[in-house]
């Protein structure tokens, strides 16, 4: 995991995904021993990114009620890329 955090901050950084929005699909929720949902965005330093949107959208195959499913386009998605709540919000901005 902790390879994953260094390649997307490296990516997020590139001046050509300045305006790109985070989705991370967080699959295998069916797994013994997954990451919670509070423990991806920890893990992938999500917290640590102030200057865009950002979601983690969990997912089990078998479509295990206690998990959203990946965004379609629709309203989930429109939910799940929202704009930042303040407190997340980029200084001044």
């Amino acid at each position: 995991m902790l390879q994953a955090c260094d390649e997307l901050h490296r990516i997020i950084t590139d001046r050509e995904m300045k305006d790109a929005i985070i989705l991370v699909f967080a699959n295998k929720q069916d797994l013994k021993g997954a990451l919670t949902p509070e423990e991806i965005p920890d893990r992938l330093k999500l917290n640590e990114i102030h200057d865009r949107n950002w979601c983690v959208r969990l997912w089990r195959p078998d479509g295990g009620s206690a998990m959203a499913p990946p965004c379609d386009g629709g309203a989930e998605a429109h939910a799940c890329l929202s704009p930042m709540p303040a407190e997340r919000a980029a200084p001044g901005g």
